[in-house]
């Protein structure tokens, strides 16, 4: 095992690159032990992480003191200890940029493609990986310290005179090295790992929730094996604003992140089962793969009186993903890419399938809310509306971009939630300010990274000053 430690000036970091399209790949925070906050929408600030919440560039992760976090993408992970923050600079099919303002992050990867690049960087340095491996990157705020530990694999140290080598040392582990290789254990002896391919997102989760068959028709599924009475995938979570897709599912399920942005749904002998669709090395994620009921204008009768309401479906392997959000033809070919071989092999054997497969996901997998409703922090399945069958029969299905709540409007009816603020330095435990009291905010400062980003209020202090409060959905009727 080997160590890299150094103690550099600021660098000067190259400017970030735009994403004209969204990436193929994204993040999941498929773990938050303690109080954990995530940033990823400007509207809303700093808010409390859930598990699933999809994560991308210019998203950021904080851990309270006591508190750790697991960032998952493709085969790779990054685990926060205690009171750090991470900002995910870039996240997409060919790189990352991960910058740690302070504390210890854990990284693990497994692959590392040809022409993909990592970077990490702290205040004070960049470090390049160069291949598969084991690392530790620290960054202690109050000493202006940076130190990664190498345990497997190969790095570069990047200053601005270009890069260097530096002679490695042997390593010690810390606290969260052996958390962090127990975690890696989940990828080990997987029987996931014999039908999905390891830059699956979330695909580690699903052996210890689920069994795999083999069906006559679709090949290898995937059942759920302990689901609440009427439950439907797209049922049982929330829908999020996440840039730059927009509307975009979180479930509540702890296996509930890759059989929601990857592949397809089907009723088989009355249950319903995931279909992961044809193995390709590395799938394209989507932000939601649904079909959506109903058009502008669509309202049902409620006890309080016409209501305007929104409804979608699971997609079959027999549909195709119309995506919500602007995108180029390229990324919905390749999503729809993994049931097409076998769509079109057997349309030519059962022509009529495509058609009662279809009706079947509608008529047992629709869902209908309120449309006050969507998109607020509250599970959807709180407001589900028990709809006849005919009913949701007569309406079209369509884009869901013609009838969505669009951000503005959700935003515009939400209200803050009254957040309580964490004890700063020096603060008695268990004190809390007045509600109404002024909490100072510091304007967010910028690192020397690849783009300006928000800071997190722990920013100056070992300790977070106040997070901006999220906000929450209205009371229901």
């Amino acid at each position: 095992m080997k160590r890299l430690a150094a103690v550099l000036l600021p660098l000067l970091l190259a400017p970030a690159i735009a994403l004209a399209d969204p990436p193929g790949r994204v993040g999941r925070l498929a773990l938050a032990e303690g109080e954990v906050t995530v940033y990823a929408d400007p509207a809303l600030g700093w808010e409390a992480a859930r598990p699933n919440l999809p994560l991308t560039s210019e998203n950021s992760v904080w851990t309270e003191p006591g508190a750790r976090a697991e960032v998952r993408f493709g085969a790779a992970a990054l685990r926060l200890d205690g009171a750090t923050q991470l900002d995910i600079v870039r996240l997409d099919d060919t790189a990352f940029r991960g910058h740690v303002v302070r504390g210890s992050l854990a990284v693990r990867v497994r692959e590392l493609a040809p022409g993909e690049s990592w970077l990490l960087s702290t205040p004070q340095a960049r470090f390049q990986l160069r291949s598969a491996g084991r690392y530790r990157l620290d960054a202690d705020a109050e000493r202006g310290e940076t130190r990664l530990t190498v345990f497997a694999g190969r790095a570069v140290i990047v200053t601005g005179a270009g890069r260097q080598r530096f002679e490695l040392e042997p390593a010690r582990s810390a606290p969260l090295d052996e958390w962090a290789l127990a975690r890696d254990q989940r990828w080990q002896d997987r029987e996931a790992a014999r039908y999905l391919p390891p830059e699956m997102t979330g695909w580690e989760d699903l052996d210890d929730y689920g069994s795999w068959s083999n069906d006559a028709e679709y090949g290898v599924v995937w059942y759920p094996t302990h689901v609440p009475a009427g439950w439907a995938p797209y049922r049982y979570g929330r829908w999020t604003w996440v840039r730059p897709w927009g509307w975009t599912w979180v479930d509540d399920a702890p296996w509930g992140y890759a059989p929601f942005h990857y592949g397809r749904w089907v009723v088989l002998g009355g249950r319903w089962a995931w279909f992961p669709g044809q193995y390709t090395g590395r799938p394209v994620w989507a932000p939601a793969l649904v079909g959506w009921v109903g058009e502008p204008g669509w309202s049902l009768s409620f006890s309080t009186g016409p209501t305007s309401v929104v409804g979608w479906y699971p997609l079959s392997p027999w549909d195709d993903f119309q995506p919500w959000f602007a995108v180029n033809a390229t990324y919905v070919t390749h999503v729809n890419r993994v049931v097409q071989p076998w769509r079109h092999a057997h349309e030519r054997e059962r022509p009529d399938w495509r058609r009662e497969h279809r009706w079947d996901n509608r008529d047992r997998g629709a869902t209908v809310i309120p449309r006050e409703h969507f998109g607020g922090h509250r599970p959807v399945q709180n407001f589900r509306a028990d709809v006849p069958r005919e009913v949701i029969d007569r309406q079209p299905v369509g884009g869901g971009s013609r009838f969505l709540p669009s951000h503005g409007e959700w935003r515009a009816r939400q209200k803050p939630a009254e957040v309580p603020r964490p004890v700063q330095r020096g603060e008695p435990a268990g004190r809390q300010p007045h509600p109404q009291a002024p909490v100072h905010r510091p304007a967010p400062s910028v690192p020397p990274a690849e783009s300006p980003r928000r800071t997190h209020p722990a920013q100056a202090v070992p300790a977070p000053r106040a997070a901006t409060p999220s906000p929450v959905p209205q009371a229901s009727p």
